[in-house]
């Protein structure tokens, strides 16, 4: 049987405050920013525990706690109460909250900065030291020791007149095409029983196993895999890109990669346009070649519920993580098996609205093979 603890802790002083009774609990985690959750209690002694209202509403003050989440005695996250709303006829508490990424969107960056030949991993962490410099704003993330230069960023300048968020910040170095990297705060328990909280980054360019390790997990429909969502859309697909760089009107220097395959093979010119405005002429080749795959047809991004009890047990992958997804169906009569990167997850916990049930969010990818044996 699967269970679940729900724990109140006070970011600055570092302590769990109380054992919370919980219902119509929803958790999302996510690669690369803020993971949402919502959560719900009772008031006036309606609950299966004993703990006092004052006590249940001293754990949960927002901006102030977060919400730490055990399955089966092993952290899975950490979750910010960003609000509270009580409802007085049911007497209820709803909550909604984030993972610690959001914290960085909630504190404004405020000294001018500049960084010359520096690794963008040695960037992000010198940026969350500074975040928590001071004793007020720190939340205690751990940050790793400093990496090697192996892409150092030419120049890159922050001022405080610009008035950005740190959060802000992180999403700009971790978007670009050349020495772009993964990042993530991972949540666990030290061996003394302490709540940890870890930034971890990922190069090149990602975190998490690839394929083809043996540890890559692999899903089955029908089997583990319950339910899934094959969307193919060309929405913000193309097969001729333009991507545009320095420069403005006759001067703006561009490139244009054509999907001649996809065109031979009877599609219609599809077109689109990426402006890359700080990036000089000579490198536009490079980034419009990265950028092509991006927009390949049709975009294909599916969604799997799976059952976290079955194999592979949820827990045994982690973010970042490649997995192979085996489907034999109505769609796929012949089998297939799909490669793609799970990028996010979405648990609903057992409840009132049925049994536990997990949603794997995936990166997108087009390495799909028909006719595979399931």
């Amino acid at each position: 049987m699967t269970t679940y603890k729900y724990l109140a802790y006070d970011l600055r002083s570092q302590q769990i405050l109380e054992e919370l009774p919980l219902y119509g609990t929803w958790f999302q985690s996510k690669l690369n920013g803020p993971g949402n959750c919502t959560f719900s209690t009772k008031l006036g002694g309606n609950r299966s525990n004993v703990l006092p209202d004052n006590f249940l509403l001293a754990a949960t003050i927002p901006g102030r706690s977060a919400l730490l989440v055990e399955r089966n005695n092993q952290l899975i996250g950490a979750w910010i109460i960003w609000s509270r709303t009580y409802q007085s006829q049911a007497k209820s508490l709803s909550f909604t909250g984030q993972t610690l990424e959001s914290y960085a969107y909630k504190r404004l960056q405020t000294e001018d900065l500049s960084y010359e030949n520096v690794d963008g991993r040695n960037i992000l962490r010198d940026l969350y030291l500074r975040m928590q410099s001071s004793p007020q704003g720190d939340i205690h993330i751990n940050v790793p020791a400093s990496f090697g230069e192996l892409v150092p960023r030419e120049f890159v300048e922050y001022l405080s007149t610009d008035f950005k968020f740190y959060g802000e910040l992180v999403e700009e170095l971790i978007a670009v095409e050349t020495g772009g990297f993964d990042y993530r705060i991972e949540v666990t328990y030290t061996s003394l029983g302490v709540p940890q909280f870890n930034l971890l980054l990922g190069y090149p360019e990602r975190l998490g196993v690839a394929y083809p390790a043996p540890s890559v997990p692999i899903f089955e429909y029908p089997g583990s895999i319950y339910n899934y969502y094959w969307p193919e859309s060309t929405a913000e697909a193309a097969n001729r890109l333009w991507v545009t760089g320095q420069g403005q009107g006759v001067g703006i220097s561009s490139v244009q990669i054509d999907d001649t395959d996809n065109i031979a093979v009877g599609w219609p010119y599809l077109d689109k346009v990426v402006a890359r405005p700080d990036t000089f002429e000579e490198d536009l080749a490079n980034v419009a070649a990265q950028l092509a795959t991006t927009y390949d047809m049709p975009m294909t991004r599916p969604t799997f519920e799976v059952l976290p009890q079955r194999y592979p047990p949820f827990g045994s992958y982690q973010l970042g993580d490649d997995a192979l997804f085996k489907v034999k169906d109505a769609r796929f009569p012949n089998g297939a098996q799909y490669k793609d990167r799970i990028t996010g997850w979405e648990l609903s916990p057992a409840g009132e609205n049925g049994p536990e049930s997990l949603k794997l969010i995936m990166e997108g990818s087009d390495e799909l093979s028909e006719g595979v044996e399931v």
